[in-house]
């Protein structure tokens, strides 16, 4: 799942059919999908930028332009366990170069170490977050 503003896009995978999480489990075409996943892969690039963060606003991360989610789930080495892996990171304003964006994992943490992400990978997702072809119903309220 990812955020722009207070829209959300959310997919979930189940008998390895993909799909999107609205009220009709909105099929996911090949094309989109493909498109997504490639999509979310490690970014080409990324670098930390300062140890220790505390002033969120100075990196447009008080009020982020983009949050993303991930889960994956893996089956475990026993029969019935599932290990399962979450993510939240946010993404602020471009670096001052433009070539990437400030990004921080979301912890429990107080202070917290800001990096850097690709701005051609961030760019894809606001691209598949505001691509009208998704059905209107993945793009809800959060």
């Amino acid at each position: 799942e990812f955020w722009l503003d207070d829209r959300s896009v959310d997919l979930a995978k189940k008998d390895s059919a993909w799909s999107f999480s609205d009220e009709n489990n909105t099929p996911v075409n090949e094309d989109q999908i493909n498109h997504v996943l490639s999509s979310l892969e490690q970014p080409p690039s990324q670098s930390i930028v300062e140890y220790r963060i505390s002033d969120l606003a100075k990196y447009g991360l008080d009020n982020p332009r983009l949050s993303i989610f991930l889960q994956t789930s893996t089956p475990g080495d026993r029969e019935n366990m599932t290990i399962t892996k979450q993510v939240l990171f946010h993404i602020g304003n471009l670096t001052e170069d433009g070539s990437g964006y400030y990004t921080l994992t979301e912890r429990e943490e107080i202070i917290r170490d800001l990096f850097s992400i690709d701005a051609g990978w961030v760019n894809q997702l606001l691209g598949i977050a505001n691509n009208p072809s998704f059905p209107a119903t993945i793009l809800k309220d959060s």
